[in-house]
Order: structure tokens, then C-alpha cells, then sequence
């Protein structure tokens, strides 16, 4: 059976910038810790006007602010002459030995401490324009880690909303280089699925590149609910709660705006996003093309489009499995009720999210404990559906 983890990720050391494009560290102020930077994005993502806020502190957790110092602890000040317990979170030789142990064929790798420092930096610098050369050189970054190893490790491109014409040359220097996926987040500036960004979904087509949207997509929680006059406490848990509602808008938006339909061979992928919402928004947003109005007679409806939403999503998204929410009890769906709810269960696909602390090294025999003795089920779950999928 083949197995393929499209949710791992590089843990970089502290100075991996100097490796890539020293010119530019030089430019940068120094990085700041990771835990530091998980505080202040958290911070950013729940600011309300409705307070000064003076201390980042007051809008994380306890549970945000304990695994922001547990992940902390994964991240190595020097690249060079890194200990053997750090080699495999961003060496491509000795991840290659932690996939062969686990039994791993392939896997998509993701930035996690390095290029949400770097971004903090180019803010910190003064200098936004450096952003795309900043972009290229963690993408740069990446390749060189994984040189030699593609065929089963591939790193997930990061790209510049602001620039599509420097994106897409960006997406297919990548692609020859070995990458599969491109990251997106939020783009407060305007919706994915403008028409500015349709030459991008069509590169993404043509290139074979993957639509990746991993958690903490977008902002949550309305700051509204931090004017509760009292403290944040109650506030800095929605977020959590609301978690997957910035996916949802998204996802919805590339429905009903008709990018899907325009761009049929456009694939996504939703890594680490939670999975008990997910058989119930497919219901939703059937429910919305309803052509009965509540007063039980026939009606038109806005939605003209020839399948329905939900077909949409089965047809170019798939969504992992998170070993870390479900074990915390996070999530109200086993594994095999999730696989027994959706029409197509193909949508619901293995993850490890090696190595981060949500994750599992140990994924495999994990899930293989989840899942019903079906082997056709298992070996989609394991890999199948995704390989066939994405292409590979």
C-alpha cells in the first residue's frame, strides 16, 4: 500500500536565511523567536478597535501560549552543525530515513518557523517591496534542502498575492524544481476569486500545481465580541471555535463565484482545517441552491451553475486527518464516521504533520487503529485518492 502524507513540514533553523540569500539577511533585522511570532500573528489575527491592546499576551490562550513554547523548542539557532535530533525537521537525507521508518512514501513539505519570521522581518525592515525576493528565497531555501529527493519529498511554494504575473513565474520555477502546491492564505486586499486571479488559477491548471490552504487561513472571530466590557478571556476562544469559518467563506466563494466550474482540473488541498465541520457544510451549501421557498412552492434561485456545490467540492478538494485533534478530542467525527457521512469518502485523506507537535511521527499504524478493515477504504484513505488526485 502506498502511503502519501500531504501535510509534513520543514522546521528551519533560526539562520537558514543566510544560507539562501545572505544579501538579504543582512538587510533584515534579526528574526524573532517562534514562539514570539505565534504570539504576535495570533495577536494580529484577533485585534479589536475597540481596546488598546499593550500586551500580545492578552489574546492567547493557555493552551496557545503552552504550545507555542513546546513548538519553540523544536526550532535549532544554526543549520550548520545541527544535532542529529534537529537533521530530519529540515534535511532532506534525514527525513528520507524517518519516512522509510514510518513506512511514508511521499510527502508535501511546509515552511513552519522560518517564513513567518522572515515576514515579521521584511515588516520589521521597512522595506514591503522585499517580499517577493524574500518569498523566492525560502522557496529557494526549500529546494536546495530537498535536492535529490523530490521524487518523494516536495516542498509547498509560497507565493506574492500582490504580484500574479511575478507569482506565476514564481509557481513554475517551483514546479520544475519539484514542487506540486502552492500556498494561499486570506487575501484581505480582495477576493481569490476576482477576476485578477484568474490567469493564476489557470497557471495552477496548466502547471499541475495544487491549491494549499493550511489552519489559520484567515481571521476567525469579528473583533466586535472583544467590546464585551468586561476582558479578552472570553474573546480569544472564539477564534478556536470559529476556526474553520475562514475556509468555509473561502471555499464557498470559489463555488459560487464560479472559479470551480471555470478551472474543472484546479485541485485543493485543506491541511490541518479540523474534519467534523465538513460533512455538514456539504449539506449547507446544497441547501443554499434550495429551489423550494420556505413557503414550500417552487422558486428561482441565484445559483445557475450545472453541478452542485457540493459536487464541486468532491470533485477538487480533499481535506486530512489531524491525528493531534482528534486525540485532544477536538473533533465530534471519528475517522470512520467521517468516511461513513460524506458521499464520497475519498475526500477524507491520511496526514501525519511530522513534526509538528499537533502531528504524529507515528501516523500510519495511528490511523491504521481508526479506520474500518475495508482494504480498498483503507488504501484510498493511505494514499490512493490522493495520488490520484493530484497526478502522482
Amino acid at each position: 500500500m502506498r502511503v502519501i502524507d500531504p501535510d509534513a513540514h520543514f522546521f528551519e533553523p533560526l539562520d537558514w536565511l543566510n544560507y539562501s540569500d545572505p544579501e538579504l539577511a543582512a538587510q533584515l533585522p534579526p528574526p524573532r523567536s517562534f514562539e514570539e511570532v505565534l504570539i504576535r500573528r495570533t495577536a494580529e489575527g484577533r485585534f479589536s478597535d475597540h481596546r488598546a491592546i499593550e500586551d500580545p499576551l492578552e489574546l492567547c490562550t493557555v493552551e496557545n501560549l503552552l504550545h507555542c513554547k513546546k513548538s519553540d523548542t523544536l526550532q535549532c539557532e544554526h543549520q550548520e552543525g545541527a544535532s542529529d535530533e534537529f537533521l530530519p525537521y529540515f534535511d532532506g537525507a534525514a527525513r528520507i530515513e524517518v519516512c522509510d521508518a514510518e513506512g511514508i512514501d511521499l510527502q508535501f513539505v511546509n515552511p513552519t518557523a522560518g517564513f513567518s519570521q522572515l515576514s515579521y522581518q521584511v515588516g520589521e525592515s521597512g522595506h514591503p517591496e522585499l517580499m517577493p525576493r524574500a518569498v523566492s528565497a525560502w522557496n529557494s531555501w526549500a529546494v536546495e534542502q530537498l535536492r535529490g529527493y523530490t521524487d518523494r519529498l516536495m516542498p509547498v511554494a509560497q507565493i506574492d498575492p500582490s504580484n500574479v504575473e511575478w507569482t506565476i513565474a514564481e509557481m513554475t520555477r517551483m514546479r520544475e524544481a519539484g514542487s506540486r502546491a502552492f500556498h494561499l492564505t486570506q487575501n484581505r486586499a480582495k477576493s481569490w476569486t476576482h477576476p485578477d486571479y484568474e490567469p493564476l488559477w489557470s497557471a495552477a491548471e496548466d502547471l499541475g500545481m495544487v491549491v494549499y490552504v493550511h489552519i489559520q487561513f484567515g481571521t476567525p472571530a469579528d473583533p466586535a465580541y472583544a467590546n464585551n466590557g468586561r476582558s479578552f478571556e472570553t474573546f480569544v476562544h472564539l477564534g478556536g471555535i470559529g476556526e474553520a469559518a475562514p475556509t468555509r467563506q473561502f471555499l464557498m466563494a470559489m463555488v459560487f463565484d464560479g472559479v470551480f466550474e471555470r478551472h474543472p482540473r484546479l485541485r485543493m488541498i485543506l491541511a490541518e482545517c479540523g474534519h467534523s465541520w465538513f460533512p455538514g457544510f456539504l449539506f449547507d451549501i446544497d441547501a443554499k441552491t434550495s429551489k423550494i421557498a420556505m413557503d414550500g412552492l417552487p422558486h428561482e434561485n441565484f445559483y445557475k451553475l450545472p453541478l452542485k456545490p457540493s459536487e464541486y467540492i468532491q470533485r477538487q478538494v480533499r481535506l486530512t486527518a489531524l491525528a493531534g485533534f482528534i486525540e485532544s478530542g477536538q473533533e465530534s467525527l471519528t475517522v470512520q464516521e467521517m468516511l461513513e457521512r460524506l458521499p464520497d469518502p475519498d475526500v477524507f485523506v491520511f496526514s501525519s504533520d511530522y513534526p509538528h507537535i499537533e502531528g504524529r511521527k507515528t501516523a500510519v499504524p495511528f490511523f491504521e487503529k481508526l479506520l474500518p478493515p475495508d482494504e480498498k477504504l483503507r488504501e484510498r484513505f493511505f494514499g490512493g485518492s490522493i495520488a490520484q488526485f493530484v497526478g502522482l
